[in-house]
């Protein structure tokens, strides 16, 4: 016997939630200060927790639009304890993030991340 699986509207491909309660997930993941109290307030594991975070944000990086980007900034932000760094490109007009490097002056990070549609060009580079 053959087991098949069926797409259902309600639910993304390849993930155990229901659109509505990952919703719901991304909303208690934007409420709390880590992943962990995230579990807690969802009863999913830490792993399940985190699944949904990285569908959550490829979702929203489909579905971003650089149209009319104009002014673009770039910073290095320090994380956790010691001297973590990441590099940031964000839209200074709309405030919200475009890109991240993980490593501190990596300017070969930045070289062909992204699909070539998503490359602008900005008429304000502020670094």
């Amino acid at each position: 016997m053959r087991v098949k699986q069926a797409q259902v509207a309600w639910a993304c491909e390849h993930l155990r939630f229901t659109e509505l309660f990952e919703a719901f997930a991304v909303q208690a993941l934007k409420a709390v200060r880590s992943k962990v109290q995230a579990q807690r307030l969802t009863a999913l594991s830490w792993d399940q927790v985190d699944r949904i975070m990285e569908c959550a944000v490829a979702r929203g990086l489909d579905r971003r639009s650089l149209e009319g980007l104009t002014c673009a900034g770039l910073d290095e932000k320090s994380f956790g304890r010691g001297h973590d760094y990441v590099s940031v490109l964000h839209d200074i007009t709309d405030r919200r993030v475009l890109d991240v490097v993980p490593k501190r002056g990596d300017r070969d990070g930045w070289r062909g991340r992204g699909p070539s549609q998503q490359r602008w060009h900005t008429g304000v580079p502020s670094i």
